[in-house]
């Protein structure tokens, strides 16, 4: 039996009436039956997948052939066969002498970062005329130590329009006096500002020499407070009859008695107390006598403080 001829019977009967004869929409001499019946005897058109690209469609003036729509049970794709599953063989470990330990035991047993270089505060003081601020320049050129003048130091805070430069600023520009804890907090500055080396550590090279500040007991407290109390103090004390005598000789006929007298005064009230507070809090405290040339008093200093291969208080 002729497979096309059956599936034209069978569909005739399945039709409801009166849609014999007629073609497809109603329209034409063919009947969908024999349509159905042609494309039953023929090999279906391949059917394009939805992920393919879909090619241009070029006008040629004639009509697109109408998509044919297979009437039947519709054949369930057939699953691709599944692979046999490979176990995954584990990946063989180099391991090397290097790389051994493992990653939490390795990074616990690196050193930790070195501590930063603590700086070795050093107080200088001295009364008119002792060359304070000769000895600690010479101190630095020699040992490559930091030299802080106080008058430098509040110059450069008002220079760099820091919060504390610009306070200094305004209180010196009223003629008021600046509070100890400005002081510290300028000084505080400075000091971080200063860059070291692990190779400083207690060596003259950590050593910052305080020139005119603290000196007096209060700021002191408030210095020892922000910063740490200094490693060691150095005291350059000088006659009054050699005070006086130096400075009529750098003044000449501008020494004036009265006023020579009233800093030296201002510095025994100020510095005395401050020099007893150190002694007590147990810092080591160098007395020179500056009644030498400058190069004597150097080199009695550098016996005192002793600065060699290490630097503090031990």
């Amino acid at each position: 039996a002729n497979p096309a001829r059956q599936l034209r019977s069978h569909l005739e009967g399945a039709q409801p009436p009166g849609t014999q004869g007629k073609g497809a929409m109603g329209c034409g001499s063919s009947s969908p039956i024999s349509a159905v019946a042609t494309a039953a005897a023929e090999p279906s058109p391949p059917v394009r997948s939805a992920a393919s690209p879909t090619q241009p469609t070029v006008a040629t003036g004639k009509p697109e052939p109408q998509s044919v729509v297979h009437i039947g049970p519709a054949k369930a794709a057939a699953a691709p066969a599944a692979l046999p599953t490979v176990a995954q063989a584990a990946p063989v470990a180099t391991a090397t002498a290097a790389d051994s330990t493992p990653m939490p035991e390795r990074a616990a047993s690196l050193p930790p970062p070195p501590p930063p270089v603590a700086k070795q505060l050093v107080l200088v003081l001295g009364g008119p005329g002792t060359g304070l601020s000769e000895q600690c320049a010479l101190l630095a050129e020699q040992f490559g130590c930091q030299h802080l003048v106080v008058g430098r130091v509040m110059r450069d805070a008002v220079l760099s329009e820091s919060e504390e430069g610009k306070r200094v600023a305004t209180l010196l520009n009223d003629g008021k006096n600046l509070p100890a804890e400005l002081y510290a907090a300028v000084y505080q500055r400075a000091l971080a500002a200063i860059p070291l080396e692990q190779a400083a550590a207690r060596t003259p090279l950590a050593a910052v020499l305080l020139d005119g500040y603290p000196r007096t007991v209060e700021n002191y407290h408030v210095f020892a407070a922000a910063l740490g109390a200094p490693v060691m103090a150095i005291v350059l004390e000088l006659s009054d009859a050699a005070t006086r005598d130096r400075a009529e000789q750098a003044e000449g006929e501008l020494y004036d008695e009265e006023a020579f007298l009233k800093r030296l005064g201002g510095f025994a009230k100020r510095t005395a107390p401050l020099v007893s507070v150190l002694e007590a809090n147990g810092v080591p405290v160098h007395r020179i006598d500056a009644n030498g040339t400058d190069a004597e008093v150097h080199s009695a200093v550098c016996a005192a403080v002793r600065w060699g291969a290490t630097l503090g208080r031990a």
